[in-house]
């Protein structure tokens, strides 16, 4: 998996990070599916030289949701646990 996320499980803020060279230095979208496939949260993000973006989870209901990040020509998910 080219995409990683952390703490997991999280609570408030989660770290992402890439070695997919087609989403560094790149605007992103981030959105939280729960479990259901419900997009519960969205919003853009840039990746900085390092492949690392913060995201604010504050919004999010306890429970388990897939974190989908695509810049419109590639997309890559990762799983979380919010508690």
């Amino acid at each position: 998996n080219l995409l990683h996320l952390y703490p997991n499980p999280a609570h408030g803020m989660v770290s992402l990070s890439t070695n997919n060279s087609e989403l560094v230095n790149t605007e992103v979208t981030v959105k939280m599916l729960s479990a259901d496939g419900r997009t519960e949260l969205i919003t853009k993000g840039l990746f900085d030289g390092g492949g690392n973006l913060l995201v604010g989870i504050e919004g999010l209901s306890p429970g388990f949701y897939i974190c989908e990040v695509s810049n419109g020509a590639t997309t890559d998910r990762a799983k979380v646990i919010v508690y």
